[in-house]
């Protein structure tokens, strides 16, 4: 069995928590990482030699769910005028 992490992370100046994934999931993000790196090579030239991480990638994914799942639906129920806690507030989208 391969072990990908570990359970002492060392020190960093960035407050991340250690999680356990299994191995498809973590070849997932390296290669969602690895399209986000090339996009921002294409994008932004400047920033090259920053790389992405696989905490920046799950970050990024997070951040695009909440936007399209949460806060995207939230907006448009309000901007239609459904009242909150009713019973098409439950129901809409």
């Amino acid at each position: 069995m391969k072990l990908l992490g570990h359970n002492n992370p060392p020190n960093r100046k960035i407050n991340y928590k250690s999680i356990s994934i299994h191995r498809c999931v973590h070849e997932e993000l390296v290669e969602i990482k690895e399209h986000i790196q090339q996009l921002r090579d294409i994008h932004n030239p400047e920033c090259k030699l920053d790389r992405v991480t696989i905490p920046m990638a799950i970050e990024i994914l997070s951040n695009q769910y909440k936007l399209n799942n949460i806060i995207l639906p939230e907006q448009y129920k309000k901007e239609c005028g459904i009242k909150k806690g009713s019973r098409l507030w439950k129901l809409a989208i």
